[in-house]
């Protein structure tokens, strides 16, 4: 079954274990599948991209170009084997952001809508407790931090 086999071959760490489920949830493996409605993301933030296989990996001028090349990899490594998962993230836009490590996670423009705000364990977003979340259905981008890398 599709949803075993998202949760056994994909998760492989714990530090990794929030943006994957996100990725899996935008993939339909978790539940029915909804094309997201992407927000626009400023221009001028993300200056350092790279393509794992269809999956855009983006970060900040901040962050070592080296640990992009380790989010791409390990992107790449995850999806290997399993081409319609793979395809399905390509579909709904499924991107990595990477959090420079001075940074919060609200600094993405994707996540800034959560700026002073809690999360339900009563940690801040605006912080630095929180160091990466998962896209969902909405918001196709999952976050990881430099230092996780």
């Amino acid at each position: 079954m599709v949803e075993m086999k998202c949760q056994q071959d994909l998760v492989s760490s714990y530090k990794l274990f929030i943006p994957v489920f996100g990725l899996l949830l935008l993939a339909g493996c978790l539940g029915p599948g909804v094309t997201p409605t992407q927000s626009p993301t400023p221009i001028l933030y993300y200056v350092q991209f790279e393509d794992a296989d269809g999956i855009v990996v983006k970060t900040t001028s901040s962050v070592e170009p080296q640990a992009l090349e380790k989010a791409r990899y390990i992107a790449i490594e995850m999806l290997s084997g399993d081409e319609d998962i793979r395809e399905r993230l390509v579909t709904v836009g499924a991107e990595t952001g990477i959090i420079p490590r001075d940074a919060f996670i609200t600094d993405l423009p994707e996540f800034s809508n959560l700026s002073g705000r809690l999360d339900r364990s009563g940690q801040a977003y605006d912080s630095f407790a929180i160091r990466g979340l998962g896209a969902s259905r909405g918001q196709p981008l999952s976050a990881i931090s430099e230092e996780n890398l």
